[in-house]
């Protein structure tokens, strides 16, 4: 009895542990596009920038 109640806590446990990395990725993932659009942006005005200087 003892054993199959301590089975399911691992089990909750890892479920919230995936759950979680899961978020973690989700989240870093949706950052990581941003600043990467942040960064063409940034690129684009340059390059515009550049081209009226010269």
């Amino acid at each position: 009895m003892v054993d199959k109640e301590v089975r399911e806590i691992e089990e909750l446990i890892f479920f919230v542990c995936i759950l979680m990395m899961t978020v973690t990725l989700l989240s870093i993932e949706v950052k990581t596009k941003k600043i990467m659009q942040e960064q063409a942006r940034i690129n684009q005005k340059l390059e515009q920038f550049l081209e009226k200087d010269s």
